[in-house]
């Protein structure tokens, strides 16, 4: 199945956003594994990352996103190897869940104010301001200030 097939079965919005994101698991033996992955989308019920190495599905991570205020229990539930990467998919616990939901509702009101609001992608063209890719339909973007 492609990935657009893939991405119409979806019943939440995705919110592009670029970011890091802290990972904590045991591995096989029980040691403790970290890993900094990037962001790559948040759903209200997930996250999609970009990692340097997989993590086995149904592993359960602990994440931290600081700058987002996100922070407790996961599960992998899909991984895809592209080039040398791995994309992620994560389900949200439900404490996760609210504070991503929290986010959607509110994105500006992150303490610190690190969100500054959702910001329109699509031109009328169908050109993507920032990368020139077709966009299917509408999306928008958590943007943040620079550091």
């Amino acid at each position: 199945m492609n990935m657009a097939a893939r991405k119409d079965r979806r019943r939440r919005r995705r919110i592009p956003y670029i970011g890091p994101l802290r990972l904590l698991w045991e591995d096989d033996t029980g040691r403790p594994k970290y890993l900094s992955v990037k962001i790559l989308d948040i759903s209200e019920r997930g996250i999609r990352v970009e990692s340097p190495e997989p993590i086995p599905e149904n592993a359960h991570v602990s994440v931290r996103a600081d700058r987002i205020n996100l922070a407790g229990p996961a599960a992998i539930k899909y991984q895809m190897r592209i080039g040398s990467k791995y994309l992620l998919g994560m389900e949200l616990s439900p404490a996760l869940k609210n504070q991503a939901e929290e986010l959607f509702r509110h994105p500006s009101s992150v303490e610190p104010p690190l969100l500054v609001g959702l910001v329109p992608k699509r031109q009328a063209s169908g050109q993507s301001a920032q990368d020139g890719n077709r966009l299917g339909r509408d999306q928008s973007t958590i943007r943040l200030p620079p550091q």
